[in-house]
């Protein structure tokens, strides 16, 4: 970062100007002054000079970064980052903060909230609305739920993500203690559609789009059955 080297010639011209009035006066109050001022104009010219920290080893930082973290001047390390440890009251509260921060991250302590709003313990990030649960190393995929495909012949086409939402919407049982809603299901551009295994006796796959359209063909010659399938996989983006 470069130094505004004319501020700090007059901040130093001043500090002499005092000094020497310091001298005159042989005051011992208005040495400790002289001392204070030049301590504090120190302290802003390494401030400016060191918009980068490095934090455990006495060494330089990561050029690319604000805040570097190690422990020896190699970069290896043998402790962690402990983050802020706080006791979250629900997603759509910024408690125990005064506001939702996009990209702030904390460990959640707390079992709280009801519905489509619970937490429990874990990593947590903020979307600056509301907070989400941190998933590392998983990868979330599922079956598509069970839905009824035309198989009169010819063409036909369908909306899997439809499909999806409509089923997801109208449960009629659950288990204790489930939420009523569902919790912010995912949007036809957050899941990747792969189709797995399918009776080829009955069913041309034609088409599947980016956001889950179907198309398919079923010939006239087509022996449907109660053995008929087609199973589908969605895997989050």
């Amino acid at each position: 970062m470069k130094l505004n080297i004319n501020y700090y010639k007059n901040q130093l011209s001043t500090i002499i100007f005092l000094n020497k009035q310091i001298m005159v006066k042989n005051s011992k109050n208005y040495r400790l002054i002289f001392k204070v001022m030049l301590l504090l104009t120190v302290f802003g010219v390494t401030q400016n000079a060191l918009p980068q920290v490095t934090i455990g080893a006495g060494t330089a930082p990561n050029p690319s970064s604000i805040l570097d973290l190690k422990e020896n001047a190699d970069g290896s390390s043998t402790r962690g980052l402990l983050l802020p440890r706080v006791a979250l009251q629900a997603t759509n509260l910024p408690n125990p903060m005064q506001e939702h921060v996009a990209g702030m991250l904390v460990f959640n302590t707390a079992a709280a909230g009801d519905g489509e709003n619970q937490v429990a313990p874990g990593y947590y990030f903020n979307m600056g609305d509301r907070w989400e649960r941190l998933r590392i190393g998983v990868t979330n995929w599922f079956y598509m739920p069970s839905i009824p495909l035309d198989v009169t012949p010819g063409q036909h086409e369908v909306d899997l993500h439809d499909m999806y939402l409509n089923m997801l919407m109208s449960a009629s049982h659950s288990s204790p203690g489930a939420p009523v809603m569902f919790k912010s299901p995912l949007t036809a551009d957050q899941i990747f559609y792969y189709i797995v295994g399918y009776d080829d006796t009955v069913f041309q796959i034609i088409d599947i789009t980016e956001y889950g359209v179907l198309t398919y063909y079923v010939s006239d010659e087509s022996n449907v059955s109660e053995a008929t399938f087609m199973n589908i996989i969605f895997v989050e983006r």
